[in-house]
């Protein structure tokens, strides 16, 4: 059980120019997903002093509030821009903050260690209100929610809940990589500025390529979404969740197994050979009808590969793609072959591609949930690229990772970095029981 202690709004630390930034289409296309909460792991802070919690506690209210004169939009709000919310911007105009509480938990880490699987527990380790903030969005709904939760052996976490439309997974662990490095720095107040910010937010080249009807509906597919027979929602399907420890020789073995079985020697990624691996193994598990076709979306950042968005872009950026194949070739033909495919479908993107997809999705947004859907799917929603096992925040790099289950759905795929960054990765994938029960 967990029991929220005191809550408050936390504001930058220092002026911030007053600012409001229009959503770009990568933003808008995240209108309907929920809160994205993480929540990182840590042992009990070095120390026996008495009041070493309320010390921890100063420190990341602290580093908190310098890390959100850096990454300033996060303390603003979203505002309507009609009299629909289909026109949203983000209002800084004002100095709103995030929300920080702070919890006692009535187990101990050992409990949850060492796999931190994704449960309803860790969900109340990001609380955000019941009921949780949802479309069409509040003015008044913080961007960032913050949970510290300090467990009975000592050991904390420190849960996150964010806001999609304001920012992606990269721009997220960007944000939580530098708390923790201000939290370990020990600045003073003020002694950070808004000049420093690695911008730009929210702003790129947005010229939306002219399509007709079945252009639009060709990028829809292409990004994978296809018009669904009957416009009738599917209803909750009830899901489980397997974690995967893959270590470097075992990431290693399977790119050798894929380059071997390729036809002209190919040396895929680990991102290639671990996608394809998942994707054919749990196209197996699910024991889908004979003629069925298996679909996997490629999510990648579109930093550095749109030249209107660079690396340091701070927003949404995300590229979809759409690899098929039939569950049976799948099953049939070695692991190279989806390799390959996912390869295929990576080189293939390009700015103009990327911007086609987007732009369906963004004309698309009000019908994509009742009238679009791609089944059977797997996506793969985070990176091993991300920091998270860099994240200390001046008490140790975090013990394990897990992440909500406010917005699971069969076919995900999670990557993260191994707690022992040996260069392995935990990797959880969300099927059916039954299918759970099959997947080896």
């Amino acid at each position: 059980m967990v029991s929220i202690v005191s809550s408050e709004m936390i504001q930058p630390a220092a002026a911030i120019p007053p600012a409001r930034f229009e959503l770009t289409a990568f933003d808008r296309i995240m209108r309907y997903v929920p809160y994205q909460k993480r929540v990182l792991f840590f042992a009990a802070p070095p120390g026996v002093e008495d009041d070493l919690f309320a010390r921890v506690m100063g420190d990341l209210k602290r580093s908190l509030a310098e890390a959100l004169v850096v990454f300033y939009p996060l303390a603003g709000r979203m505002r309507s821009t009609g009299e629909t919310l289909e026109g949203l911007e983000l209002d800084c105009t004002s100095d709103r903050g995030v929300k920080l509480s702070v919890a006692e938990a009535s187990m101990r880490l050992g409990d949850l260690a060492p796999d931190f699987e994704p449960s309803k527990f860790c969900d109340s380790l990001s609380e955000i209100g019941s009921p949780e903030p949802a479309h069409p969005w509040k003015p008044e709904d913080p961007l960032l929610f913050v949970q510290v939760t300090r467990f009975q052996c000592g050991g904390l976490s420190i849960g996150v809940a964010f806001s999609h439309q304001a920012m992606d997974g990269i721009s997220a662990w960007r944000f939580i990589a530098c708390w923790a490095k201000l939290a370990r720095s020990g600045l003073d107040q003020g002694s950070l500025s808004p000049k420093e910010i690695p911008g730009p937010f929210y702003s790129y080249n947005e010229e939306t390529p002219a399509m007709d009807r079945d252009e639009l509906l060709a990028a829809g597919a292409a990004g994978g979404f296809l018009p669904l027979e009957s416009a009738k929602s599917m209803p909750p399907l009830p899901l489980g969740t397997k974690i995967f420890k893959l270590d470097r020789a075992a990431i290693e073995s399977l790119k050798i197994e894929a380059g071997i079985s390729a036809s002209d020697g190919k040396r895929f990624t680990t991102y290639e050979v671990v996608c394809a691996n998942f994707w054919k193994r749990m196209t197996i598990a699910r024991a889908l009808p004979s003629g069925s076709a298996s679909n996997f979306i490629i999510l990648a950042s579109g930093r550095g590969k749109m030249e209107s968005v660079p690396e340091s872009y701070f927003g949404n950026a995300v590229i979809y793609s759409l690899v098929s194949a039939a569950a049976e070739e799948l099953d049939r033909e070695p692991l190279s072959h989806a390799a390959e495919l996912i390869h295929r479908a990576i080189a293939a993107g390009d700015e103009q591609r990327a911007k086609k997809i987007t732009a369906f999705m963004d004309r698309e947004i009000a019908r994509l949930v009742t009238r679009y859907r791609i089944y059977p799917f797997h996506i793969v929603v985070s990176s091993p690229r991300h920091p998270v096992m860099e994240c200390d925040f001046g008490f140790g790099r975090p013990l394990g990772s897990s992440f909500g289950t406010n917005d699971l759905h069969e076919g995900k795929i999670y990557l993260f970095p191994s707690a022992e960054m040996d260069g392995g990765m935990s990797v959880t994938v969300v099927l059916q029981p039954d299918a759970i029960q099959r997947l080896t």
